[in-house]
């Protein structure tokens, strides 16, 4: 499948293999068959079924379906500084509705310098040479087909040889079918075309399994590939994720004529920081070279990019836009609607600018009091009687629900309009009183817990005061100061609940999760996957 022989330069002082970038050759671009993706070859270049990111897109184009979000790549492979070759390759992808997905990349190859040479082998100079090509693909759920995914992308090639550029073009079809919750199969058709002087692509087909183990941290995988031209091959891989790292490893073997150019092991590390994966990957192409890729790969949620609301900040400026909406309502009639606004207006006018105030900010609150007197005495105080109700029942219902902080935050916001309603008052202050004293309750909890050295209940009463009080300072000194203790005690609480996992034991395992995920207040380990994993292994128990 490598086709590594084009990785040698044609020179005689050079002990590696000949390139044959001969145009009417039978497969023209041999570029194309250098794999990319520092995962991928990590772990044996095994990727047709275990493939779920942009990398999918030169593998199986239908695993782009199985992308959760935005997704960039970068990868950068230096195959030799010595002699000019070095590979560089870029893609993006975004996962869109009903599952179906895009993707677009361009790899690129320095080729170095080439020694251009007539029929009796005389050296008649030398040129500069490089590939690229530009792939485009597709991918979305079959309809009617439950687990199956297919994908399709196009591709344009161009190389650049002894001062003349020429164009290949291509396709890829690609299969995915998730058998069971753990196992996926994929096939995929690569580079079906021709070039534009003629000859073929490097055409291959691939086939593999991969299978998920230890509660989805242990990928397993085999692939098997047949070229139109070359060697079939039989490769394996595994992926094992520890926390943040990933470890890769795999095998390669060719049928038929093994060498150790396409025959040998493989090894791979990724560590992720945040939304970025960062990879890197081993392998030995025997006396060509052993070529060492590293790749940065960042995710972005689906959201990330989408039309925020936009929230006027506390300036003239701003204050100024809700003077003028609050006239438009009124001048509608909306005196209710009026009144909110001109009080957004008072809120938003900067305090050290209130002493010499512009004139509208002494409208505004000239219109405040007009309104409120308008809607007591008038017949809209109807409005207000309606969002008084309307706004006790809600925070009735965040108390019952111990959501103290919305409580109070709606019924501050209906004391502006009805700052005489005696109900309003007694139930601010009630939510008051109940938030104080949980967070008194939590605390006392918290102090008793440390001083007896347990962190875990320490740990678990601090998270329920930052659950009702965000910014509480105590609280958050003592996560931030036992962050890696309470990280390790996650750690084991998840090893745990994996070998409830394994053992079958599906609703204790839930549990220790759940337990984790209830003290991991910053996020250190990913609980939510996990158990949302073990319950679809419920639901389909139960079938």
């Amino acid at each position: 499948m490598l086709g590594l022989a084009l990785l040698g330069l044609p020179a005689a002082a050079r002990a590696t293999a000949q390139i044959q970038f001969d145009a009417a050759a039978s497969n023209a671009f041999p570029t194309l068959a250098v794999p990319v993706g520092v995962r991928a070859t990590g772990m044996g270049d095994v990727y047709t079924a275990v493939g779920d990111d942009v990398y999918s897109l030169r593998w199986n184009p239908a695993g782009l379906a199985r992308l959760q979000g935005y997704q960039v790549g970068l990868m950068d492979n230096e195959w030799s500084s010595t002699l000019g070759l070095r590979q560089d390759f870029f893609a993006v992808g975004q996962a869109l509705d009903g599952g179906a997905a895009w993707g677009a990349a361009l790899d690129y190859f320095n080729l170095g310098t080439l020694d251009q040479r007539d029929g009796s082998g005389a050296l008649l100079g030398q040129s500069a040479a490089s590939a690229m090509d530009l792939t485009v693909g597709w991918a979305q759920p079959l309809p009617r087909l439950k687990g199956w995914q297919a994908g399709v992308a196009v591709e344009a090639v161009q190389q650049s040889l002894y001062g003349e550029a020429q164009w290949g073009y291509g396709a890829d079809l690609g299969l995915l079918w998730q058998a069971a919750p753990a196992w996926s199969v994929g096939l995929s058709l690569d580079h079906l075309g021709v070039s534009g002087a003629g000859g073929n692509i490097p055409a291959l087909a691939q086939a593999g399994v991969s299978s998920l183990w230890l509660a989805r941290t242990l990928v397993l995988a085999a692939d098997a590939d047949v070229p139109a031209a070359g060697t079939p091959l039989l490769k394996a891989g595994a992926e094992l994720t520890y926390g943040e790292l990933r470890f890769r490893a795999g095998w390669r073997q060719a049928l038929g004529q093994p060498d150790a150019q396409t025959t040998g092991f493989t090894a791979g590390v990724g560590f992720r920081v945040g939304s970025m994966t960062l990879d890197y990957s081993y392998v030995p192409y025997g006396d060509l070279s052993t070529v060492q890729r590293i790749q940065a790969t960042i995710d972005l949620p689906r959201g990330f990019f989408a039309p925020r609301e936009a929230v006027l900040e506390g300036t003239t400026t701003s204050a100024m836009a809700y003077f003028n909406a609050a006239a438009a309502w009124e001048k509608q009639g909306e005196t209710l609607k009026a009144l909110v606004q001109y009080q957004r207006c008072l809120e938003a006018y900067p305090p050290a600018q209130r002493a010499a105030a512009l004139p509208f900010y002494a409208a505004a609150g000239r219109k405040v009091d007009e309104l409120q007197a308008l809607l007591s005495k008038g017949g809209d105080h109807s409005q207000i009687q309606k969002l008084t109700r309307a706004t006790l029942a809600d925070a009735d219902r965040d108390l019952k629900a111990e959501r103290y902080n919305e409580a109070i935050a709606r019924l501050a916001q209906a004391r502006k309009l009805d700052p005489d309603s005696p109900e309003l008052k007694a139930e601010l202050l009630e939510a008051q009183t109940a938030l104080e004293g949980h967070i008194s309750a939590f605390r006392e909890a918290a102090r008793s817990a440390a001083k007896l050295g347990s962190l875990a209940d320490a740990a678990e009463n601090d998270v329920k005061i930052l659950a009702i009080a965000p910014d509480d300072a105590e609280a958050l000194a003592y996560l931030t100061a036992n962050r890696k203790a309470i990280k390790a005690l996650l750690q084991a609480t998840d090893r745990k609940a994996i070998y409830f996992y394994v053992a079958g034991k599906l609703e204790e395992a839930i549990k220790a999760w759940t337990e984790g995920q209830a003290l991991d207040y910053f996020g250190d380990v990913d609980f939510k996957r996990n158990i949302d994993k073990a319950r679809k292994q419920l639901e389909l128990r139960s079938e």
